[in-house]
C-alpha cells in the first residue's frame, strides 16, 4: 500500500508546476533521493491515489510554500478516516461472530476463519478477544458482563493498533538511518 517513488516524484512535479519552489538544498547531490525517501516513509500507509489527492487538496488550499511531508499528509482524505475509532464497530463484529460460529468454532485456527480480512485488524481484534477472557469465555458470558467485556475489548484493540503504528514508525526510522548514516546522532 506504500506510496511509490514515482508518485512522490509526480507530486513534486505537480507542486513545482503550480509555482512552488522546492528547498534550495535539494539541488545538492543525493538530496532529492533523500527527500523522496522521507516522503515515502511519512506516506507509508497511504495509497498512490490518496497521496495524489493530498497534493491536489494542498494546492487547492492556496498554499505558497513547499509543504513538509506532514503538512501534505494532513490534506489526505485517508488520514482523517484513519483517525476514526472503529473499536465499537469491531466489538459488534465480534459479537456477531459469536452468534454465527458459536463456542465450538473459535477464530484464528490454522486454515479456519478470521475475525477480519486485514491481518493488522485481525491481530488487534484477537488481542481484544483475549482481553475478554478468550473465545470460550465470551461465548459463555451472559449479557450482564457485556459492558465489562466491551471495555476490555476496546482497550486492548486500541492498544494493539497504537503499538502497531509505533512499531512501524520505528522500523521506518531505522530504515532512514540505514539509508543516510549522516543523519545518525552521535553521543556527546
Amino acid at each position: 500500500m506504500a506510496t511509490s517513488d514515482t508518485t512522490i516524484e509526480t507530486i513534486f512535479h505537480l507542486l513545482e508546476t503550480a509555482g512552488l519552489k522546492p528547498p534550495a538544498n535539494w539541488s545538492e547531490p543525493g538530496r532529492m533521493e533523500s527527500a523522496i525517501l522521507v516522503f515515502q516513509m511519512v506516506f507509508r500507509d497511504m495509497t498512490d491515489e490518496d497521496a495524489m489527492a493530498a497534493a491536489v487538496s494542498f494546492l487547492s488550499a492556496d498554499k505558497r510554500f513547499w509543504p513538509t511531508p506532514g503538512e501534505l499528509k494532513a490534506h489526505a482524505p485517508q488520514v482523517s478516516l484513519s483517525q476514526v475509532d472503529d473499536s465499537d464497530e469491531k466489538w459488534g463484529v465480534l459479537l456477531q461472530s459469536v452468534g454465527r460460529f458459536g463456542y465450538m468454532d473459535p477464530p484464528g485456527k490454522e486454515g479456519g476463519w478470521q475475525l477480519d480480512e486485514d491481518p493488522a485488524t485481525n491481530a488487534a481484534m484477537m488481542a481484544g478477544l483475549s482481553a475478554c477472557g478468550g473465545w470460550s469465555v465470551l461465548c459463555r458470558s451472559d449479557v450482564s458482563s457485556n459492558t465489562a467485556n466491551r471495555a476490555s475489548f476496546r482497550a486492548a484493540y486500541r492498544a494493539n493498533k497504537e503499538r502497531k503504528k509505533l512499531t512501524t514508525s520505528r522500523e521506518e526510522v531505522a530504515k532512514l538511518l540505514e539509508f543516510s548514516p549522516r543523519l545518525m546522532l552521535k553521543d556527546s
